[in-house]
């Protein structure tokens, strides 16, 4: 699989599919932490990747791309959640745990439960501090805050954390993030929705040239449009 191809003006642009295939956990992670189910999660997954495939030629290298990934993955899930049939939603029970179990084999005392209950604004600075290991300047950029705004979360987090968990004030966090990084390294995109999302990436590349046909045509219409309107003006 080529790492990088070049579009029709030259530019060196992202492969879509590699990026998939080494930063696919990492955004399917993303998306069933915020949407809590599995069904959801598979909408934004597909969603990230699709944008990819029309603003490749967007992404500047390595770090950027996983940067974008992280934010549009995010930005798809808020849009998830803004969707009205979102607002009449229950929260996730032990059946929906079960629909899941064969990716995310959760324990009785699941870190990721723990971390499900906390705001949705929490969930993102844990899950990119203590797994992603982002710092706090890096969060800050990610999702649009300022340093004091990710500092301020995490320490809220943490708390609830620690209530929630039955830890003491001076007890050391090293126990439950093991356990959530654990937990974590266990959750996979599923082989289907990888096969699925690749053809539907695959679909879309291949559009792309009538795309651009179509709305060259049209800007020539309306190009040609406007030159006849200064003509009678004339």
């Amino acid at each position: 699989m080529k790492r990088e191809n070049e579009g029709e003006s030259g530019k060196v642009q992202t492969d879509p599919a590699r990026a998939l295939e080494i930063y696919g956990d990492m955004v399917y992670r993303i998306a069933l932490l915020h949407m809590k189910n599995k069904s959801d999660a598979e909408d934004v997954f597909q969603e990230v990747f699709l944008r990819l495939v029309r603003h490749r030629g967007k992404i500047l290298g390595e770090a950027h791309l996983k940067h974008w990934l992280i934010r549009v993955a995010v930005n798809c899930c808020k849009k998830q959640f803004a969707n009205a049939y979102r607002k009449h939603t229950i929260p996730m029970d032990r059946e929906d745990r079960a629909e899941l179990s064969y990716e995310m084999p959760l324990g009785e005392n699941s870190v990721w439960e723990v971390v499900w209950t906390l705001p949705e604004n929490y969930r993102d600075v844990i899950h990119l501090f203590y797994y992603e290991q982002f710092s706090v300047k890096e969060i800050a950029g990610l999702l649009e805050l300022t340093e004091s705004a990710v500092k301020t979360r995490l320490s809220r987090a943490r708390d609830m954390l620690r209530r929630r968990e039955g830890m003491k004030e001076n007890q050391k966090e090293s126990l439950w993030e093991y356990s959530y990084r654990l937990e974590t390294e266990n959750i996979h995109v599923p082989e289907s929705l990888k096969d699925k999302t690749l053809e539907a990436m695959r679909q879309a590349m291949e559009e792309e040239p009538k795309r651009r046909r179509k709305k060259n045509w049209a800007a020539a219409g309306i190009l040609a449009a406007a030159a006849c309107l200064c003509l009678v003006l004339l």
